[in-house]
């Protein structure tokens, strides 16, 4: 799993800044779940009504009002935003949240599990379409590897056998991602200079 806290969306007067504001609405449009943040202190406009339709499409959504310790000018998106399509507010839970005072952080962290729990289940759209033997090798040793872990959870309490299992597994995976142990790292090293002569 990957977390951004990305720039936001908002106008964007210098060239840096809305480069940011580019890459937030790319990776915004790929979540499997966005955290809307918007300000509890001040009124919805309609750069918060943009946020929301844009974010809409995403598997899962949590949306916070922050500053719960001032003053709420308003206490649910609809009152604040009243003529937002209705599909931009389609389920999303509204979590309300103090950092300052640290209200609301338990609630904000059941939000979000259950926004990962329903973005993860959601079937996918897609079969996934494997190209080369390589990366299929992997995937069928981690397969067969997380099987294995789940069999010895069932019938053993030797939790570090299981955890070999499942350490293997990640290995594959790694190498498909290109993620490179500290093995890998030496083996280069030493492949690459004569050492010790």
């Amino acid at each position: 799993m990957l977390l951004f806290d990305t720039a936001g969306f908002r106008f964007a007067p210098s060239d840096i800044e809305s480069q940011g504001v580019a890459r937030s609405r790319e990776l915004a449009s790929t979540a499997d779940v966005a955290i809307v943040v918007l300000d509890g202190s001040r009124a919805l406009n309609e750069q918060d009504a943009a946020v929301l339709e844009e974010t809409a499409p995403c598997k899962a959504r949590v949306l916070v009002r922050s500053k719960s310790d001032l003053e709420a000018r308003w206490q649910s998106v609809r009152e604040g935003l009243k003529h937002i399509a209705e599909g931009a507010l389609r389920g999303s839970p509204l979590v309300s949240v103090s950092a300052h005072v640290g209200k609301g952080l338990g609630e904000l962290q059941r939000a979000i599990t259950g926004a990962l729990t329903t973005a993860l289940l959601e079937p996918a759209t897609e079969r996934p379409v494997v190209l080369r033997a390589r990366h299929q090798v992997a995937l069928l040793r981690a397969a067969k590897l997380l099987e294995e872990a789940a069999a010895r959870l069932a019938h053993t309490k030797e939790l570090e056998i299981v955890a070999c299992d499942l350490q293997a597994a990640a290995a594959e995976l790694d190498g498909l991602l290109g993620i490179m142990t500290p093995e890998d790292i030496l083996d280069r090293i030493f492949g690459s200079f004569c050492i010790g002569k």
